[in-house]
């Protein structure tokens, strides 16, 4: 069976967040903690590095690390996987019969240790629905879907971000589950991203300015090209009265586009390090800058 890179990654690129909500066991609203150890269920840690704790208890009795891989596609896909996809997936290099022999000592390796966790059918495999795994990556997805609804939730969901989808894990042999893990990867960084956009910005409309400042620094830390997280931590520092942390905030900005990119910052970002040096920011003015944005904020939490 003949599938394209592409149609391998958006065959198991959605996560079923409905499937994950009824296994996860939290209540809306309430903190997820994703590194707490919690018996009797299995639980999957895929941000950051990959790691399985069974019943409380790290578990590392794969046979190899592809039999790890198989479990992560099964977990984050949320749905049956057809046998061909899987061996494609990982075994994509190798001919056709020979990935499928591989894939059934995989799945034998699999049902062997998770059986209650895992179903494998003739023709495809899956989480077992009605057993209790927990993958870090979903919970964090569905909390980051609260978006403006619930910011409490939303604030709480990025600190709990603890690093990249499957970071240092990687599979030889098997390009067509790196291009689906970088796909991943990818969705889950633009998720926490555009958080942590809506969370400064919530603040900075509110002066919030500590809550905001700390957010856009974390913000920056993980994507430090994005000009307007730039400008608008240059806007809260000198709406603070932080006038000369704004404008060191400004050539660091300039610094990291020239080595990175080798441009200037744009227009509006020099445009506001000349306002901060002039000592033209207010928490006045820097409310009238952000006014056209308060329709699409949620009410004070």
């Amino acid at each position: 069976m003949k599938l394209s890179g592409s149609t391998l990654v958006d065959s198991v690129s959605k996560a079923r967040f409905e499937i994950v909500s009824r296994r996860s066991g939290f209540e809306r609203g309430t903190a997820v903690a994703y590194n707490e150890l919690m018996p009797g269920v299995l639980q999957i840690f895929s941000l950051g590095g990959v790691r399985f704790v069974l019943d409380g208890r790290p578990f590392e009795a794969f046979r190899s690390r592809k039999v790890a891989a198989l479990l992560l596609l099964l977990a984050h896909n949320g749905r049956p996987l057809p046998r061909d996809v899987l061996a494609t997936l990982l075994w994509g290099e190798l001919p056709q019969e020979r990935a499928r022999a591989n894939l059934r000592l995989a799945l034998h390796d699999l049902r062997r240790h998770l059986d209650p966790f895992v179903l494998i059918g003739r023709h495809d495999a899956a989480i077992n629905d009605e057993a209790d795994v927990r993958l870090d990556a979903h919970l964090l997805q569905e909390s980051l879907a609260s978006g403006k609804e619930d910011i409490a939730r939303l604030r709480r969901a990025v600190l709990g971000y603890e690093g990249e989808f499957l970071a240092g894990f990687h599979v030889r042999g098997a390009r067509q589950f790196e291009d689906w893990a970088l796909a991943v990867r990818e969705e889950i960084q633009t998720d926490v991203l555009d958080a942590y956009r809506t969370l400064v910005e919530y603040d900075l409309q509110r002066h919030a300015f500590r809550d905001g400042i700390a957010a856009a620094r974390r913000w920056l830390a993980l994507d430090p090209l994005a000009e307007d997280g730039q400008r608008l931590l240059m806007r809260m520092l000198a709406a603070s009265g932080q006038q000369a942390e704004a404008l060191a905030q400004f050539e660091i900005a300039r610094r990291i586009l020239d080595e990175e990119l080798g441009v200037e910052p744009d227009e509006l970002t020099a445009e506001l390090a000349r306002e901060s040096a002039a000592g033209q920011w207010s928490i006045a003015e820097t409310a009238a800058t952000v006014v056209s944005a308060a329709s699409h904020l949620p009410p004070d939490q």
